[in-house]
């Protein structure tokens, strides 16, 4: 169904329960969540033990995580529950 729906761009194949409801979005944003999380565990895993980092640019790295940080805070002020 993922892949039928990355090919049609159609939501609804993908959203359908197996009785023929479409029960939301949120088991979508539940499974590209997931993914995007596991994507970025792998992205600063490497970052952290990638060898050619050196003293010069470990403020890139602090700077990145006070991004991350302002990024959330955002999210969690706009989805807020109104």
């Amino acid at each position: 169904m993922f892949w039928s729906f990355l090919r049609t761009g159609d939501i609804r194949e993908l959203l359908q329960a197996p009785n023929g409801t479409l029960p939301g979005l949120v088991p979508v944003m539940v499974l590209l969540g997931g993914i995007g999380h596991f994507i970025l565990i792998a992205a600063c895993l490497a970052a952290l033990f990638d060898q050619r980092i050196n003293d010069k640019r470990v403020w890139k790295m602090v700077a990145g995580g006070v991004v991350v940080l302002a990024y959330f805070a955002l999210i969690i002020i706009v989805a807020r529950p109104q």
